[in-house]
């Protein structure tokens, strides 16, 4: 069996602490403002310097332990994706999906808002700001749209009002269905911890 690994989060201040074992990174100076959009690009960093990561752990390794006692690699590193989510823009996932309904727009718009951007909850504003951030023409109605993906099981209300209006959570039927819009065009690897 592996061994257990103690994992710990601290927060202090704007000092954000994330330890594995012996292994701990560190977010200076962070603000939940744009956070998601920063741990992504950490993230990136990490997965595209995985080899050298295992290069530097497996040299160290050698140097302090003999060599009949090396264990072999914790993990290999698999290839960087082709595409994934966090690399394209809202208007790049949207043009790329080919979707044209309304519905299926807004919910994309929700799960790249949530996925990409870390917004766990979202109200009528925001879709509308995304829609103007894509340049797609407006459904009559934002709050209508919202509604009908909650009658469809896709979205859920969040039991709180964000910015004086309803506000609206992602569920697992709705995640499922994004990807299922956005798999042919992209390899989804960047799913944020609910």
């Amino acid at each position: 069996m592996g061994e257990e690994r103690e994992t710990a989060l601290q927060r202090n201040g704007n000092l954000l602490k994330l330890s594995l074992g012996p292994l701990t990174i560190e977010l200076k100076g962070w603000k939940t403002e744009g956070f998601g959009e920063s741990l992504r690009s950490i993230l990136e960093a990490v997965r595209d310097n995985l080899s050298l990561m295992k290069e530097v752990a497996e040299e160290f390794t050698r140097s302090r332990l003999p060599s009949a006692q090396v264990p072999p690699p914790a993990f290999t590193p698999k290839a960087p994706a082709a595409l994934s989510l966090g690399e394209l823009s809202l208007v790049e996932v949207l043009k790329r999906s080919g979707v044209k309904a309304h519905t299926e727009k807004a919910l994309l718009i929700v799960y790249y808002l949530y996925n990409v951007r870390g917004l766990q909850t979202v109200n009528a504003r925001d879709l509308q700001e995304a829609y103007a951030e894509a340049r797609l023409a407006a459904p009559a109605n934002f709050n209508d749209t919202l509604n009908k993906l909650v009658t469809t099981g896709r979205l859920t209300s969040a039991g709180v009002d964000k910015d004086g209006m309803k506000a609206f959570r992602i569920t697992q039927t709705g995640d499922e269905e994004a990807e299922r819009l956005l798999s042919p065009v992209l390899k989804l690897t960047e799913k944020v911890e609910r």
